[in-house]
């Protein structure tokens, strides 16, 4: 297979979004309803009342269940998971898919996908102080509407008040005192022959120690052929409003393809993933991806490791995040010691260590699917989404099946805090193609 045809496939499978995973084609395909739970979390300190874990669900599969999404926390140690609102209302969003922020003023923000009077999600707050949720901004082509495309990923805040988040192509400000949303800048598109391509932001937006904001994008790369869907890095500038492709990725596949993370910056250095491209990229294979590393000063791009079967797959499609001791940890969704059962591939995923020092990577955790597990405490599989670093140096993460985990690097334990309320736990080992249930990403109250 040619360059060309290898990066098709990564197109094709871009465009798959949440079933681009092939084990989740596999589920969907197998069983008559997949549903999938994802969860994001924020850590919250400031209201002794609210104090623990706070994250959304979403269901892939619509039909398979009413429920569209929960708003839930937990306690202070991740147990005790209380849902506080559901998204079964369409025109007030469903599908809150992204990050969680609790901002200065105490309140949570976040956004659906879908739903919403324009029908392309929502941009949304609740009020920790009087549980209360209301719809901020309706996405979509209508009159009072934001006209460009869905949100995805996490918003940010910059400054007190102020937040920046991403819609398909586009950079939007967000102010809370006015409730003004505002078109800041758009991914230019780009010429692929006697074709105009729209580009489309991959991840979210990082705002580094220079006070420019960085990210990637899933088009664009120096590939002289159609289709160079291999990626790019892009600088925004909130001063002016000023959007720059800094770097393409080069055509080369084999040095990753299809960013796939948020940046962590350690030492003036950005790091985050792909979830393709790597030394695996064959006829048949578009890779597993890779770990790199961009200096925004020279202006480089190095990978730092490549995954594989063994070592990890498919990075989680969130960013690494920077522990106390110096390392990074993340996720991948497939991929561990274990990764052949019955019939064709299962792969469980794995928790893995990378010490930017080195460029070592270590896997600290098999996420597996077997009851008892063949090693180790056992973990229900496939993680989903980021890992979140708490103030007590201890990490908080979840899987599809599973529910909330904590790892402490320092001991290097892995346990279960909060079992998934919304499968019948009891049942995964005999019902693993029935329930796809999933939490996601943190934020700490």
């Amino acid at each position: 297979m040619c360059k060309h045809d290898l990066i098709k496939l990564i197109l094709k499978r871009q465009h798959y979004h949440f079933k681009s995973d092939e084990f989740l084609n596999t589920m969907c395909t197998m069983r008559d309803f997949c549903i999938s739970t994802f969860i994001l979390f924020i850590i919250i300190n400031n209201c002794v009342a609210q104090r623990g874990y706070w994250g959304t669900t979403i269901n892939l599969n619509e039909t398979a269940r009413q429920s569209t999404g929960k708003l839930f926390r937990t306690d202070s140690i991740g147990s005790n998971l209380t849902v506080m609102h559901r998204f079964s209302d369409t025109l007030l969003g469903k599908h809150p898919n992204n990050s969680l922020l609790l901002a200065s003023n105490g309140k949570i923000y976040g956004t659906s996908i879908i739903g919403g009077t324009g029908g392309q999600g929502t941009l949304f707050e609740y009020d920790l102080s009087i549980d209360s949720f209301k719809v901020l901004v309706n996405f979509g082509q209508g009159v009072g509407q934001f006209p460009y495309g869905r949100p995805h990923d996490a918003l940010i805040e910059t400054s007190p008040g102020v937040l920046y988040g991403v819609s398909f192509n586009t950079i939007f400000k967000y102010i809370i005192s006015t409730n003004v949303i505002s078109h800041c800048a758009a991914a230019p598109s780009f010429q692929s022959g006697f074709r105009t391509i729209q580009n489309e932001i991959s991840g979210g937006l990082y705002k580094a120690s220079n006070g420019l904001m960085y990210g990637t994008t899933l088009g664009y790369s120096a590939c002289p052929f159609s289709d160079p869907g291999v990626g790019s890095v892009f600088r925004f500038n909130p001063s002016n409003n000023s959007f720059s492709y800094i770097f393409p990725f080069s055509c080369s596949l084999y040095n990753g393809a299809s960013p796939n993370g948020n940046f962590v910056e350690h030492n003036g250095k950005f790091y985050s993933t792909t979830k393709y491209g790597g030394k695996d990229v064959s006829s048949t294979n578009p890779g597993k991806g890779v770990i790199f590393e961009y200096n925004p000063i020279a202006n480089t791009y190095t990978k730092k490791f490549d995954f594989n079967d063994t070592l990890g797959l498919w990075p989680t499609q969130q960013s690494l995040v920077k522990a106390n001791n110096g390392r990074f940890y993340g996720l991948s969704s497939g991929g561990n010691s274990y990764q052949t059962v019955g019939q064709g591939f299962m792969y469980g995923g794995i928790l893995y260590e990378y010490d930017p020092a080195t460029d070592v990577l270590t896997k600290k955790h098999d996420f597996q699917i077997f009851l008892p597990p063949k090693s180790g405490v056992y973990v229900p599989p496939y993680p989903a989404g980021d890992l979140l670093m708490a103030s007590n140096g201890k990490l908080y993460g979840s899987t599809w099946y599973g529910g909330i985990f904590e790892y402490d690097p320092l001991l290097d334990t892995l346990m279960v805090t909060s079992k998934n309320p919304f499968i019948n736990f009891s049942q995964f080992r005999y019902k693993i193609f029935n329930f796809k249930s999933a939490f996601y990403i943190f934020i700490k109250v």
